[in-house]
């Protein structure tokens, strides 16, 4: 009996995960028994470390975790979510340096 009450929650968890992905929303586990709901458009401007912690994803979280093999994708996930976020970041402060130097010479006066 304890089984099926578990499928069931289970089931209905995944169901609840998935609706959420077609609303463009990201579900995580933050605390005991408490879920949370975020845009994903939202969620992915955090810095990595924030994006890591509400996942539970980071390093010393993959490595804590060591009973399971799953700590190395948990931890090649945490490398790898840094990794975009730092790229991404450093392609907007490039953009922004471009789009200031665009304007700049747009109130240059011709010579």
């Amino acid at each position: 009996m304890a089984k099926a009450k578990t499928k069931a929650k289970n089931d209905e968890l995944r169901e609840m995960v998935l609706k959420a992905r077609d609303e463009g929303k990201v579900v995580m586990w933050v605390l005991p028994d408490q879920l949370m709901t975020a845009p994903v458009e939202e969620f992915v401007k955090q810095p990595a470390d924030g994006i890591l912690w509400d996942l539970n994803r980071d390093e010393v979280c993959a490595l804590s975790n060591k009973d399971s093999i799953r700590w190395v994708n948990d931890f090649a996930v945490a490398l790898t979510i840094r990794q975009l976020v730092k790229e991404r970041d450093e392609l907007r402060h490039d953009l922004e340096r471009a789009m200031a130097n665009h304007n700049a010479d747009l109130n240059t006066p011709p010579d």
